[in-house]
């Protein structure tokens, strides 16, 4: 069985070696081998035991790029449009059968939760579903972003300023001037 969990700011990918009733077992995409809280996984999809490590490594490696790539297709503004008025948790399981249709699987699932959680400007990610923001919050997130990108390049400006300012003065000065308008 293949499961996925969160562990720091990436998914992890792993194939159960041994379930237990409160930490299973995993041999993780690394190779390396590792005990995990079930209360921790995002989700799990039966596969026959390959047999081997490096099998099951192989195994691993596909079902992770598989939902990496699927996960880059998602359009969590289309979802965030047709969600528009109902509730605030919002399971993966129906995102995963709204955008991918009522046959999706585990990597599907896998994509949606992917896309929530590396987005978080649409959606909020939580263990439980994705909380959709209202349109107020979007618009205050993107303005708290661009705050972000525009201290980012004030800080990147003087950051090059004492070396700029001494080899060339007129010419930092000149571009300076330009980057702040």
């Amino acid at each position: 069985m293949i499961v996925e969990f969160i562990e720091g700011r990436d998914f992890m990918t792993a194939w159960v070696l041994t379930p237990a009733a409160h930490r299973i077992a995993v041999l993780s995409l690394n190779g390396r081998e590792m005990t995990v809280s079930r209360s921790r996984i995002l989700n799990s999809r039966e596969f026959p035991d390959p047999g081997d490590k490096r099998a099951r490594l192989e195994l691993l490696r596909a079902s992770d790029a598989t939902r990496r790539n699927l996960a880059s297709e998602v359009k969590l503004d289309e979802l965030w449009e047709v969600l528009d008025g109902e509730g605030p948790l919002l399971s993966y399981e129906l995102l995963a059968d709204l955008y991918f249709g009522d046959n999706s699987g585990a990597d599907e699932l896998s994509a949606v939760t992917r896309a929530v959680f590396n987005d978080g400007l649409k959606f909020k990610f939580s263990p439980e579903g994705a909380v959709r923001h209202s349109r107020e919050e979007v618009e205050r997130l993107i303005a708290a972003r661009d705050e972000a990108a525009a201290a980012e390049r004030s800080l990147e400006l003087m950051a090059q300023w004492p070396g700029g300012a001494v080899n060339d003065p007129l010419a930092f000065l000149d571009q300076t001037c330009a980057a702040s308008r």
